[in-house]
């Protein structure tokens, strides 16, 4: 063999070996909240959260949404839905415009039901790739070191009793989440190229619950109110 052949041979396994992930490398995409639960002081009572795309490393695995692999994303999208027990209600959207400028299906500003919130944003072209650690326009915390990006606040105004929210891909259609350089579908898990495989946002939903529970001074109101009962009891 030439002495240009085995160059042209070592060079191709070299490329080959600089692509080939670490054995249990794995990279993972979820939609999350900055939370798991959430406590309202009353019923009627407005909370928020935040909700975020999500990649998980493990293994020595490294980001696919790094500028210099796949540059971010264009567009995110995702719907939140409530279950079938608890009174609380999904009641306001703030989308993230700042980083999102482009279109939002559905227009103008998403949907917005007590039993869900549904909605895709995408950065306009005359705007970056939105990138992992993004914060709105400096309007939230988001470090990039957690591996999330921020797409929306949701509010919910709290019920009587406790409340779960699932968080998944916007529909089962695809074409909604997707990574800045070759467009990548976040919500679908990809085993090809294996350099960039990773498992997809619709494999693992998220859940969170709303639940009431009473301030300090509401629970000084409660006990001084019965705390009445039970001396007028005493004098009957």
């Amino acid at each position: 063999m030439s002495k240009l052949k085995l160059a042209i041979v070592a060079a191709t396994v070299a490329l080959g070996l600089g692509t080939v992930r670490p054995a249990g490398a794995a990279v993972t995409y979820k939609y999350v909240t900055d939370q798991s639960s959430y406590s309202a002081p009353s019923a009627g009572a407005s909370v928020s959260f935040q909700l975020f795309l999500q990649e998980t490393l493990t293994g020595g695995s490294t980001s696919i949404l790094a500028p210099a692999r796949q540059d971010g994303v264009v567009g995110l999208g995702l719907k939140v839905t409530r279950g079938a027990t608890g009174n609380s209600i999904l009641s306001a959207l703030n989308l993230d415009a700042a980083d999102f400028g482009g279109p939002v299906i559905p227009q103008p500003g998403g949907n917005v039901t007590p039993a869900l919130i549904s909605f895709t944003e995408a950065a306009s072209p005359t705007q970056t790739n939105v990138h992992i650690g993004n914060t709105a326009g400096g309007a939230v915390t988001n470090p990039a070191a957690n591996g999330r990006i921020y797409m929306a606040t949701i509010s919910i105004t709290a019920g009587s009793t406790p409340t779960t929210f699932t968080v998944a891909p916007y529909d089962t259609s695809g074409g909604n989440s997707l990574s800045g350089k070759d467009f990548y579908d976040l919500d679908f898990t990809q085993t090809t190229p294996a350099a960039d495989a990773y498992t997809g946002a619709n494999q693992s939903p998220t859940t969170f619950t709303v639940n009431v529970v009473p301030e300090p001074a509401s629970f000084g109101i409660i006990g001084a109110t019965i705390a009445i009962g039970l001396l007028r009891r005493r004098r009957v």
